[in-house]
């Protein structure tokens, strides 16, 4: 039996895309808004010769067990210490930022995946457009 779920967004930010997409690049473990993520780990960086692009990889571990209903923490183990790996693509020509989430703990009970585009505001240059689209699945044994 699986229980399965989907999620897509998109909104603007009122600020524009450097702004945004500097955020993202610096973000850190401790950010007041995300309580639960306990660590971030760059595990590979490609940046181009000509610093037009960049390609990060990080694998971010969180403490979920405040949020994982405890009929699932059998399921989604360990929910203290779950890791995601993240992978960030910079385009700074073209002003587009692709973030690609995926799951590396309790596979594959627990599919979770997560697409993220940031890119210009086609309203105005001084916006930034965020389209999100993610995924999960939980094998359930009963």
């Amino acid at each position: 039996l699986a229980m399965p779920g989907q999620k897509d967004l998109e909104h603007k930010h009122t600020k524009p895309w450097e702004v945004v997409a500097e955020a993202i690049w610096k973000r850190y473990s401790n950010a007041a808004k995300f309580p639960e993520r306990l660590h971030v780990e760059v595990s590979s960086k490609r940046i181009g010769l000509e610093l037009v692009d960049a390609t990060v990889e990080r694998r971010v571990i969180y403490n979920y067990t405040e949020q994982v209903p405890l009929l699932l923490r059998t399921v989604v183990n360990p929910t203290d210490r779950f890791v995601m790996v993240e992978t960030m693509r910079f385009d700074w020509v073209n002003r587009v930022l692709e973030i690609e989430v995926t799951n590396e703990t309790s596979q594959p009970s627990v599919r979770y995946h997560e697409q993220t585009r940031i890119a210009v505001h086609h309203e105005s240059d001084a916006w930034t457009s965020v389209k999100q689209s993610g995924y999960y699945e939980v094998d359930l044994i009963f």
